[in-house]
């Protein structure tokens, strides 16, 4: 029975021990695997000169703002991002971008995609992605409520999988997902409790590297659908407030909610939230138009 129970410790041991020794080479090979964040990825290195506008955040900015109003835009919003990557994103980038003039950050009622909270999958998928794709490590947050033995299980199951890092999401060539002219009153929107000082934390470090180096940082509440503002009567007072408090550290920041805005009726909504592709399209010329860009 001793000499069983050696035979298993010791094969564990090697199982362990192999994994361990290819794991830079399943590193290597998840990141370069053919999905959205390897795309936007590979589009911001390759076009770092290029970019005057930056549309950063989730799903809102991913399907709600049509990169192709604007002079040289590039639409890198990726579904369920939350404002810790964003910040690390602009951080890595906006140093190397030298002809960028202004990055569009989306600021919701929820703070953040309260979805990547409260669901284990959507968590997992943005630790693993930004960690492998994008070299950035994982969200404090996201690891005080992720149990640490399912997402270590989790990690090495997606390095070790031959499907790991399929593509979800196709993008046009300025990184935009259109929802098309579909109209709907559907409701996809899982509050966030607790979420305002991670995102508050995350703007002052987009504010700071965009003031120092000579970028605008444009923050927006995008409008949404009747049905959601009756909902969230109170988002402009408390959005507001927190814009407000990062403008007492960093005035330059611009702020402009558009919630309420009665050029968005629903029939420029696919869902509660997210602007159909007509609808996108309007946001940024507003955008273009409020703040000349």
């Amino acid at each position: 029975m001793k000499h069983f129970l050696q035979d298993i410790l010791i094969t564990l041991a090697l199982g362990v021990g192999m994994v361990v020794l290819c794991m830079p080479l399943l590193k290597l090979h998840a990141q370069q695997a053919d999905n959205e964040h390897t795309e936007k990825r590979d589009y911001l290195e390759s076009h770092l000169d290029d970019i005057a506008i930056l549309i950063a955040g989730h799903s809102q900015s991913e399907s709600g703002t049509d990169p192709w109003v604007f002079d040289s835009a590039y639409n890198m919003a990726i579904t369920a991002r939350i404002s810790h990557y964003d910040a690390e994103l602009l951080v890595k980038y906006v140093p190397r971008m030298p002809n960028l003039k202004a990055v569009i950050y989306p600021l919701i009622c929820e703070y953040e995609p309260g979805t990547v909270f409260l669901k284990d999958d959507w968590r997992e998928n943005n630790l693993y992605n930004y960690r492998f794709y994008w070299g950035i490590d994982e969200a404090p947050m996201l690891m005080d409520r992720s149990n640490l033995f399912q997402h270590t299980y989790e990690t090495v199951s997606r390095l070790l999988s031959l499907q790991s890092g399929r593509r979800t999401t196709d993008y046009d060539s300025l990184g935009f997902f259109s929802l098309g002219d579909n109209v709907s009153d559907g409701n996809n929107v899982y509050d966030a409790p607790g979420c305002e000082p991670l995102v508050t934390e995350s703007l002052l470090k987009m504010v700071k590297v965009c003031n120092e180096h000579g970028v605008r940082l444009i923050v927006v509440t995008m409008p949404c659908n009747s049905t959601y503002r009756a909902n969230h009567t109170d988002c402009d007072s408390r959005l507001q407030k927190l814009m407000n408090d990062i403008a007492t550290e960093y005035p330059a920041v611009e702020y402009h909610c558009y919630l309420n805005d009665e050029q968005f009726g629903d029939s420029l909504f696919s869902d509660q939230t997210h602007l159909n592709h007509k609808g996108a399209t309007a946001f940024a010329r507003r955008i273009k138009q409020d703040f000349d860009l």
